[in-house]
């Protein structure tokens, strides 16, 4: 299944949502190594992705347990972006990174605008025929994932994904199909990470499990616009 590249230009982006929740994304720092965590702190193990290229960014953000969406720290956010002449934004890239404990719960995803979508709202690009550009807000159950200090939590990966069996002219045409979904990272922890204790599991309702079991991208002169549910 092949689509066209969704590609929108940042200068003609707007955000139809109304006032914007800001988000502090400042407690989620990648890591080099365990050395580099604070005594409060514990190690996530995290890869975002998408099914589909964008030319803009995706975020998604998880809320800790008890706090508030407006509170600085208590909403952290991971951001993925197609890198053009590296890594396509189709390819898994787990990486590390330093997070105060909690637990953590999924609460929404966006791609092209800024800032934690209101329920119900939708980022669109501005100025051509009022495309919708993937969005969500999630309520519970949902995916988390916990940190204790000290520990390494692999929390696996998270997808942008589209259902399965949808055509490609229903995801251009749609991209309110698009739902995070969740896979286990096929891969064992090697190095100093490797040396940490583990933390818990997350925490995945049977609904967020992803479709797709191919991690095969086909490579020629084109990048691929689309990761296939199966090879």
């Amino acid at each position: 299944m092949k689509i066209r590249p969704i590609f929108v230009v940042g200068a003609f982006l707007g955000c139809l949502v109304g006032p914007i929740t800001r988000v502090d994304a400042g407690e989620v720092q990648q890591l080099s190594g365990p050395a580099r965590l604070e005594a409060s702190q514990g190690a996530l193990l995290l890869s975002l992705r998408s099914q589909a290229r964008f030319s803009e960014k995706l975020h998604i953000w998880f809320l800790r347990e008890g706090g508030s969406e407006t509170e600085i720290g208590d909403v952290i956010e991971f951001t993925r972006r197609q890198a053009f002449g590296g890594p396509s934004m189709l390819k898994s890239i787990p990486r590390f990174y330093a997070v105060k404990p909690g637990k953590y719960i999924l609460i929404g995803h966006m791609v092209g605008c800024d800032g934690l979508p209101p329920p119900g709202q939708s980022c669109v690009v501005a100025g051509g025929k009022g495309e919708q550009l993937p969005t969500a807000r999630y309520s519970l159950p949902a995916p988390s994932f916990t940190i204790e200090p000290g520990k390494l939590t692999d929390a696996g990966e998270f997808v942008l994904e589209y259902p399965k069996g949808a055509t490609s002219g229903q995801i251009v045409r749609d991209q309110a199909q698009a739902q995070i979904r969740w896979r286990g990272l096929p891969f064992r922890v090697v190095g100093a990470f490797s040396k940490m204790p583990a933390g818990p599991a997350p925490t995945i309702p049977a609904k967020f499990l992803s479709n797709i079991h191919c991690d095969t991208l086909h490579t020629g002169f084109l990048k691929p616009e689309l990761l296939p549910f199966e090879c």
